[in-house]
């Protein structure tokens, strides 16, 4: 039998850390103004990989492809630099670049995180919006 150990304390106890809800979420986007219900992921960075949309809330696959966020949508559990890209109407895009951690989080076996980044984004239809 194998009994490992996490923390200073050298207590017998698992290591275990949760993560309650997504790092990211993009709570809204505006164009002219106006809200925008639905936008169109192009592009996610974190910490300059490419991510696959595999941990989400809020994102569906369209019927043509591509990946709709239905607003609030969050994606990702880790923290970092993340970088996303989406498509509004009428060919409108923006981005959000962001460092995104969460906000608290509790200690010990086991331990959490939670309260990720909250952005929004600003769509233009010269292409160059930004939260």
């Amino acid at each position: 039998m194998l009994l490992c150990a996490c923390g200073e304390e050298q207590v017998a106890g698992p290591c275990l850390h949760t993560y309650h809800g997504p790092v990211l979420t993009l709570t809204r986007a505006t164009l002219d103004g106006r809200p925008v219900e639905r936008v169109v992921i192009l592009s996610m960075r974190h910490d300059g990989a490419a991510v696959e949309l595999t941990d989400t809330s809020g994102l569906e696959i369209g019927p043509q492809g591509g990946v709709w966020c239905t607003l609030p949508c969050g994606f990702g559990e880790h923290p970092g630099h993340w970088q996303v890209t989406v498509r509004g109407p009428d060919g409108s895009r923006g981005s959000v670049d962001v460092q995104a951690d969460y906000a608290d989080g509790e200690g010990g076996r086991p331990s959490s995180s939670f309260d990720g980044a909250d952005v929004a984004v600003t769509l233009s239809r010269s292409g160059h919006g930004s939260s």
